[in-house]
């Protein structure tokens, strides 16, 4: 193993997965990416074929985990994920919320940058179909871009420059999206994740709207741990899942 510890070290695990999971039946929902699995219980198969507890959880959840454990730590914070889609953790009062069902965060359907009631907004979400980085680069291409562009050569905006329309687009639209998750979180800080959300150029632009759309904006950052924070938080869930089967075999005991 990659740790260099055997097997019969180790006590619990988790696994990170592009999917809602139900804080109560563990089951998988919410799975446009993966077809074939919806309403799996994919921890109790987890736990069965390596017999230790393994803790299933949505990854940007983990993120959110991850950079609460060890980086921009805040006791009321989400966690905004940007890449190929657009996801969210929310962590409040120091504990990750997950909502009735699992699918806290989903922000993906925010009648955002598109109509709600249109059908690839029905499969994808308004939001996701407006920002991800299919939608930046189809933006970009759209405006007489050149062929063959790859998605980060969108960011390089010289000093002397404006911003792309492209990227003011997506700040403005991410911009939105904060206004509307502090309108009902009210979180302390906003950190930004994933291959496109830790482009400070995109960081900048977001700022910019938030200040003309917000009176007191939300302190916004760039993830302290970039790829890692998935994979920490992941080794936060096991922790807290193991804490949690301890305590309830004293309890039973």
């Amino acid at each position: 193993m990659q740790a260099g510890l055997s097997s019969d070290k180790l006590l619990a695990g988790s696994v990170g997965v592009p999917a809602a999971v139900h804080p109560r039946t563990r089951r998988l929902s919410r799975i446009p990416n993966i077809r074939g699995i919806e309403e799996l219980d994919f921890s109790g198969i987890l736990t069965r074929k390596f017999d230790m507890p393994v803790s299933v959880e949505n990854d940007v959840n983990l993120a959110a985990l991850g950079e609460h454990w060890r980086g921009h730590r805040a006791s009321s914070m989400v966690f905004l994920a940007l890449g190929t889609g657009i996801g969210m953790g929310v962590i409040l009062d120091g504990k990750l919320f997950r909502g009735a069902r699992g699918a806290a965060g989903e922000i993906s359907a925010l009648p955002i940058g598109g109509d709600a009631f249109a059908q690839d907004s029905l499969e994808s979400g308004a939001l996701e179909n407006a920002v991800s980085g299919k939608a930046m680069m189809a933006r970009y291409l759209g405006s007489g871009g050149r062929p063959g562009t790859k998605l980060t050569g969108l960011f390089v905006v010289p000093p002397s420059s404006a911003p792309a329309p492209m990227l003011d687009e997506a700040g403005r639209l991410i911009a939105l999206a904060i206004l509307s998750v502090c309108a009902v979180i009210d979180p302390e800080k906003v950190v930004l994740g994933g291959s496109i959300g830790i482009r400070p150029e995109l960081l900048a632009r977001t700022t910019h709207h938030l200040a003309r759309c917000m009176a007191v904006p939300p302190s916004c950052q760039i993830s302290a741990l970039g790829n890692r924070a998935g994979a920490l938080g992941a080794v936060r869930a096991a922790r807290l899942l193991l804490a949690d089967e301890y305590i309830s075999a004293c309890e039973t005991s």
